[in-house]
C-alpha cells in the first residue's frame, strides 16, 4: 500500500500544478505586456515545470516584441518545444511563422500542414486558419467558402483571439450572403482579440482606428497600437506611413521617410501600395505616374479608404493615356 501511495505522489508531482489552457496563456501574454510581473513569474514557473502552453506564451512574448525585444528565433524555439509536447496552440504559432515568413522562409504549404495539425489537436485558432485556407481554396484544398466561414464562426464562439481575428477579417473586407459585411462588428472582435495579445488583431484594430472604419477615428491610440509592429507587420506599417505622409495623429510630417517605408513593402499590403502610389504621383519619389495610379487602383479594389478617395481625383488629373497605361500595369501588380 505504501508503495502505491508513493507511486501516486510521484506521478502527481510530475504533472504541472498549474497546467494552462491556450486561453489562459493568451491572458497571461496580455498581462505581462501590461507590466504584470506576477504573470511573467507564473509563466516561467509553469514552463520550467514542463507546461507546453506556457512555452507558447513565452514564444508569443518574443514574437510580439512588447515586453522584451523581438526575437523570432527564440519565439520559434519555444513554439517547436511546445509543439513537440502536443500543443495545438504551438502548431498554430508555427503555421503563423511559415504563412507569413516570420524568421523562416515563407512556405504556405508547410503553414497549412501546421494549421491542420493545430485544428486536429483541438485549438480553435487552428480551426479558424484552416477555414481561411478552405475559403480561399489554398493548401491543396478545393474551395468551399460556406464551410470555411462556418468553421471560422464555430471557432470564434470560443473567444479565441486568432479565431476572432479571422472572423473580423471576413466582416471587414468581404460581403458573403451568410456573413454580411459589418465593419462595426469587425472592430468589436478586433478589440477583443487585441486585448488578448494577438499582434495581428492589434494591427488591424490600429488600421480601423486610424482611418475611422467601423467607428469614430482615434489616431493617437491607433499609433500607440501600431508602433511596436512597424516594419514587422505591413498593416501597422501602413498606419505609420500614412501618419508620416500626412503629418497626422501628432506625428510630424516626413514624406521621404513615409515613402521609404511604403516602397519597401508595397507589394505585401495594398495600404502600403496606396501610400507608395501617392508618393510617385506627387513626385516625392521618381516613377511613372501611371504606375503610381495603378497602385491606387489596387488599393481601391481592396477597399482601402484612402485609395478609394484618391482614385476619382487622380483619374481627372491624369491624361487618358496614363489612365489606360495604369490599367494595363494593374494586371501585373500583386
Amino acid at each position: 500500500m505504501r508503495g502505491l501511495v508513493a507511486l501516486f505522489l510521484l506521478l502527481l508531482g510530475s504533472t504541472p500544478a498549474w497546467a494552462l489552457s491556450p486561453q489562459e496563456g493568451w491572458d497571461l501574454v496580455a498581462a505581462v505586456e501590461n507590466g504584470n510581473h506576477e504573470a511573467y513569474s507564473r509563466l516561467v514557473q509553469a514552463y520550467q515545470a514542463g507546461d507546453s502552453e506556457a512555452g507558447v506564451a513565452l514564444g508569443m512574448l518574443y514574437l510580439n516584441g512588447i515586453a522584451y525585444p523581438r526575437d523570432l528565433e527564440k519565439a520559434r524555439q519555444y513554439f517547436e518545444w511546445a509543439h513537440g509536447r502536443g500543443s495545438g496552440w504551438a502548431s498554430w504559432a508555427l503555421a503563423a511563422l511559415y504563412i507569413n515568413g516570420l524568421g523562416v522562409p515563407r512556405d504556405l504549404q508547410k503553414g497549412f500542414q501546421y494549421a491542420k495539425q493545430s485544428m486536429d489537436r483541438g485549438y480553435p485558432g487552428g480551426k479558424a486558419v484552416y477555414g481561411l485556407f478552405l475559403g480561399a481554396g489554398q493548401g491543396g484544398l478545393k474551395q468551399d467558402l460556406d464551410r470555411g466561414i462556418r468553421l471560422i464562426q464555430e471557432a470564434a464562439e470560443s473567444g479565441d483571439p486568432v479565431a476572432l481575428n479571422a472572423l473580423a477579417r471576413y466582416l471587414a473586407f468581404f460581403d458573403h450572403p451568410k456573413l454580411p459585411r459589418n465593419p462595426q462588428k469587425a472592430r468589436e472582435y478586433w478589440e477583443q482579440a487585441a486585448a488578448k495579445g494577438y499582434y495581428l488583431a492589434r494591427s488591424f484594430l490600429a488600421y480601423d482606428l486610424f482611418f475611422g472604419l467601423g467607428g469614430p477615428p482615434n489616431q493617437k491610440r491607433a499609433l500607440e497600437l501600431a508602433k511596436p509592429f512597424v516594419g514587422f507587420d505591413p498593416v501597422s506599417t501602413t498606419v505609420w506611413a500614412a501618419a508620416l505622409y500626412f503629418g497626422q495623429g501628432g506625428v510630424p510630417q516626413d514624406r521621404p521617410r513615409a515613402c521609404g517605408m511604403a516602397k519597401e513593402r508595397a507589394e505585401l499590403f495594398s495600404g502600403l501600395g496606396t501610400i507608395y502610389g501617392l508618393c510617385i504621383l506627387e513626385g516625392v519619389v521618381p516613377g511613372e505616374r501611371a504606375l503610381g495610379f495603378a497602385y491606387l487602383l489596387v488599393g481601391a479594389l481592396d477597399s482601402h479608404p484612402l485609395a478609394q478617395s484618391l482614385v476619382p481625383e487622380w483619374e481627372k488629373r491624369l491624361k487618358p493615356e496614363e489612365v489606360n497605361r495604369a490599367k494595363e500595369l494593374l494586371k501585373n501588380l500583386p
